[in-house]
């Protein structure tokens, strides 16, 4: 069974707890799922919708739930748009208006609505995906289809599709970020490079440079050919005509471009280096990239963490937990913990605290979801 919530995270006003950052806390228990949601006694969480909830403007809300990105509002943390995907093979994004209610302590839905997708052939299992820096969504495919419904001669399937989310209405397909099943991007702050995998195996780790920033409409595409552990280039491969777009896995192949099991989430971190979870080889990898535009080179690419134990201190004690198989979702909080979601395993909701390292590891569990289910896409407003 799979179980569709979608939680936002809120503080206790305990007094002692008025200047608690998200990633203060200490660990639950490892003791893997249960039929409870399990977080810190010094956080607290609101349901806001579930699968086959009434969307005020049509239709229900959708299930197997999985990004959610929250879009502010004139930059702020008490009024902006969630847009949350649907990872089912016809599937789908709702977006919707929520505010903070300063006296009740509450989000409230004022809006909701479909997004409306038929102009661009359809979308199918939207996994992830991110928010640009100038406030749009996007929403990825992790499906590939060879079918061309409306003729446009390129796949119907396997792209990434970038949303308005003020106005709910689809912008357009970005062809030239590639075909292949995606599970998200990310947006330098540049507003030009985009980094991204494909969550396939074997899957390939790419970065793409728009020719204008906040267009993503066409660009330099570029696969990752190198060391896991150590030094590589980028490679450029193809993406101007819709074969060429249509063609982007087999065209790293034929460049003999780095395989990695499964690329999920791509992140930048405050130290600017990019990190990528890969949920087959249990790791979360990062590097250095020479120039975030001009760059064709990386460096100091490693594991980051994963794939190995770690000592979790809790209430009850010490436990030595092994990170398992499945990190998912990535996401950095203003501290520069690094949030990771778990697939796989435990279902854990884990936090590498900033400073942590393979050798000085500091790693936590902030929860662990309900059996049957499994986190995902966690989003943080402005003041996170």
């Amino acid at each position: 069974m799979k179980i569709n919530f979608l939680f936002l995270f809120l503080f206790s006003l305990h007094a002692n707890l008025i200047a608690q950052n998200i990633g203060d806390f200490i660990s639950v228990e490892p003791i893997g799922q249960s039929s409870n949601f399990t977080i810190p006694s010094t956080h607290i969480f609101q349901k806001i919708i579930e699968e086959g909830d009434v969307l005020l403007q049509g239709g229900v809300l959708p299930g197997n739930n999985d990004f959610t990105g929250y879009v502010p509002i004139a930059g702020s943390s008490e009024n902006g748009y969630l847009s949350i995907n649907s990872e089912l093979t016809s599937g789908g994004v709702s977006i919707l208006d929520i505010n903070y209610n300063l006296t009740t302590k509450l989000w409230e839905v004022t809006d909701s609505k479909a997004i409306d997708f038929s102009g661009v052939a359809g979308t199918s299992r939207n996994c992830s995906g991110t928010v640009t820096p100038w406030n749009t969504i996007v929403s990825c495919e992790e499906a590939i289809s060879t079918s061309d419904a409306n003729n446009d001669n390129r796949n119907d399937l396997g792209w990434c599709t970038e949303i308005d989310p003020a106005n709910k209405v689809v912008i357009d397909k970005r062809w030239a970020l590639g075909n292949f099943k995606h599970e998200n991007i990310v947006v330098h702050s540049n507003e030009r490079t985009v980094y991204e995998g494909a969550d396939s195996n074997p899957g390939y780790l790419y970065k793409f440079v728009a020719d204008t920033p906040q267009d993503l409409s066409s660009g330099v595409l570029y696969v990752y050919n190198g060391s896991k552990n150590g030094s590589g280039n980028w490679i450029q491969i193809n993406n101007t005509t819709p074969s060429q777009q249509n063609s982007t896995l087999s065209q790293s192949l034929a460049v003999n471009a780095t395989v990695f099991n499964g690329i999920e989430d791509v992140e930048i971190g405050a130290d600017g280096m990019v990190y990528f979870a890969v949920k087959g080889e249990s790791r979360v990898y990062r590097f250095q990239d020479s120039d975030a535009i001009t760059g064709t080179t990386v460096t100091n690419m490693e594991t980051f963490v994963g794939n190995t134990s770690y000592d979790i201190e809790h209430i009850n004690g010490t436990t030595s937990v092994s990170w398992g198989g499945g990190n998912d979702n990535l996401a950095f909080d203003g501290d520069g913990n690094l949030w990771v979601l778990q697939d796989g395993d435990n279902n854990y909701i884990w936090v590498v605290e900033n400073g942590h390292t393979q050798s000085n590891p500091k790693v936590k569990i902030f929860g662990t979801t309900p059996s049957g289910s499994e986190p995902t896409g966690i989003t943080f407003s402005p003041d996170y």
